[in-house]
């Protein structure tokens, strides 16, 4: 029997979810989603996600620090996501399709982009992100264009969420006569 897919959460899934459409005080039911869905084993993130949002000084700060358990972020340290990184960096390079600085933004290893494709490729992951494919990228490269290259599958917040079978229903704090 197959394993259900496990789904890689990348930084602009909680920062736009927090930002726009997903505030903590009107859909706390979608955080505490995140939370039940890595429970089951659904869901997950890297820690090189988790250090880009400590660096920000807001209430998904707080929250992933209050509420978020530890294992929601897995360490990126098995060999065969190093040598997916690097092959990834190489690809990149070698491409001739970007911009110094995009390769050079691509390479720091403190961002999580090419972290989050490696570990998904390594351990069998859909990517969750809010980038889109460009075909004509040359200024950054797009997570769903190294997905794209390296075979690894890529939703958005609401694909994951459909695929998961996530339903939000709205209950009113009034009283209807």
């Amino acid at each position: 029997m197959q394993k259900p897919p496990r789904f890689l959460i990348d930084t602009n899934v909680f920062v736009q979810a927090k930002n726009e459409y997903y505030a903590f005080d009107s859909f706390p039911g979608f955080w505490d989603c995140l939370i039940w869905l890595h429970q089951k084993g659904r869901i997950l993130s890297i820690e090189k996600v988790k250090s880009e949002l400590q660096r920000m000084d807001d209430d998904l700060k707080i929250w992933i620090k209050d509420r978020l358990p530890e294992t929601f972020f897995a360490p990126i340290q098995q060999a065969e996501v190093i040598g997916h990184y690097a092959t990834m960096q190489s690809w990149a390079q070698d491409l001739g399709q970007f911009t110094p600085q995009a390769i050079n933004d691509f390479q720091d290893t403190e961002q999580a982009d090419a972290w989050i494709v490696a570990y998904a490729k390594t351990n069998d992951c859909i990517v969750v992100t809010h980038e889109k494919y460009s075909q004509a990228a040359k200024k950054t490269i797009k997570i769903p264009n190294v997905c794209k290259e390296f075979n690894v599958d890529h939703v958005n917040t609401f694909e994951m969420l459909r695929e998961l079978g996530v339903k939000f229903h709205w209950i009113s704090n009034e009283s209807h006569n």
